[in-house]
């Protein structure tokens, strides 16, 4: 995310800004000034693509001749803390998921950023994104109607797209009462986190709502996408948000009295998720301006991080037999 998924071409035909990289260069809010990368040839590769003007392979290199106001760190979460701290005149973070490879990890970096007053925008951008945006505040129910059945997969580990997937389900269904898990662990290769894994499991919210959420293999598929199935019709939510398909509620072709989903006659609606890592960045700078709140705070991030971690507990303990871990709700 940080400069790396700009040199993929597939991705450029669908997403405007690719890595936080691209953003930063054109963002008329921010002025890109400084880069820390630990190998010096990537270092001096980002340096002259994006015309940045500090560079260092340490944070301790770069803060004996300049000091940042935002960072933006796209590195594992254990350097979160560390990078914060050293950093005296800061006001805001731009940090990726998670929040941090544990609870105990995650609590220090906010409470850190709590005690400095710096601003922490988590880059779980389907926060951010306009069509996402208006589902959570009443589209989807305008579409679809109350849920009934919500399936969710993802890959790659809980820690890393779980987060995601989790999160998204929390913006469109509200908090989460209690979760299950519906199987063993299943180890996360893919994933850049150590000790990762992969868990079916549901996710029960205070509304009534339930949701199952699955693994896939990314060697076979990558996806995290949602499918509910409301009271007058069916949202899919696919490749990762490039594509949203609406199939209404009709009467049932084969049987009087009844209804179907119209499966072969969907509407295809407009995608904006190509938009959504601007409006991440966009929606930070109004909140340094005092002109909003952040869309997606560390008090939300924490409030899924918890729940991932109510996840792998529940799998920890799985021997057959589904037990459900309550989440308080002020947790």
């Amino acid at each position: 995310m940080g400069a790396t998924y700009s040199d993929d071409p597939r991705t450029h035909r669908y997403y405007r800004h690719c890595s936080h990289a691209e953003v930063l260069a054109q963002h008329p809010a921010f002025a890109w000034e400084a880069a820390v990368d630990s190998d010096p040839s990537v270092l001096a590769k980002t340096q002259a693509r994006w015309d940045v003007a500090y560079g260092a392979t340490s944070m301790s290199d770069l803060l004996s001749h300049y000091q940042p106001e935002v960072l933006v760190v796209a590195t594992p979460p254990s350097a979160y803390f560390t990078t914060v701290a050293a950093c005296p005149g800061l006001k805001a973070v731009l940090c990726e998921k998670p929040i941090g490879s544990s609870l105990e990890e995650a609590r220090e970096f906010l409470d850190l950023c709590d005690r400095r007053g710096v601003l922490v925008q988590v880059n779980l951008w389907r926060r951010c994104d306009a069509f996402y945006r208006r589902l959570a505040e009443g589209e989807l129910t305008a579409l679809v109607g109350r849920p009934q059945v919500i399936s969710g997969v993802y890959g790659n580990g809980l820690l890393n797209n779980g987060t995601h997937l989790v999160d998204f389900c929390r913006m469109l269904f509200g908090e989460v009462a209690e979760v299950r898990a519906l199987g063993p662990a299943l180890t996360a290769s893919r994933s850049s986190f150590a000790g990762d894994l992969d868990v079916a499991c549901s996710l029960q919210f205070a509304g009534g709502a339930t949701a199952i959420l699955q693994p896939l293999d990314f060697g076979c598929y990558r996806e995290i996408g949602l499918d509910i199935w409301g009271e007058q019709g069916r949202l899919e939510l696919l490749n990762e948000g490039l594509t949203s398909r609406l199939s209404r509620r009709a009467p049932n072709r084969a049987l009087t009295g009844a209804d179907e989903i119209e499966a072969d006659a969907p509407r295809m609606l407009p995608s904006t998720v190509g938009e959504a890592l601007l409006q991440v960045y966009d929606n930070l700078a109004d909140a340094l301006q005092g002109r909003n709140g952040l869309l997606s705070p560390a008090t939300s991030a924490w409030r899924t991080a918890v729940i991932i971690d109510s996840i792998q507990r529940a799998v920890a303990t799985y021997d057959g037999d589904v037990q459900a871990i309550k989440i308080p709700p002020t947790q």
